[in-house]
């Protein structure tokens, strides 16, 4: 049966096993990646990884990585290197 929950000041229902279920989905869909975190409805998805030292995107600039991956949109908004609590903020060069 439908329960009048506006009544009730009740705009809308959520249901945290439905959150914790697609939540679950969306790391399992991105297990390589250290931290992902979604923006409208996957619009947008923000990455945290980890590269190895042998990645293609190690020692390179944003505008050589862009070069070499032309079908990869991205932008990078933040890195640290490792051993180092230093945040550098990328430019294009």
């Amino acid at each position: 049966e439908e329960i009048g929950f506006t009544q009730f000041g009740i705009d809308e229902l959520i249901s945290p096993e439905a959150l914790a279920a697609r939540e679950i989905e969306l790391l399992l869909n991105q297990s390589a990646f250290n931290d992902s975190y979604e923006f409208e409805d996957g619009a947008l998805t923000m990455v945290g990884l980890t590269l190895t030292e042998s990645a293609a995107f190690v020692g390179r600039t944003v505008k050589e990585t862009a070069k070499i991956f032309p079908g990869i949109h991205f932008m990078p908004i933040a890195m640290r290197r490792r051993d180092t609590s230093e945040t550098i903020i990328p430019r294009g060069n």
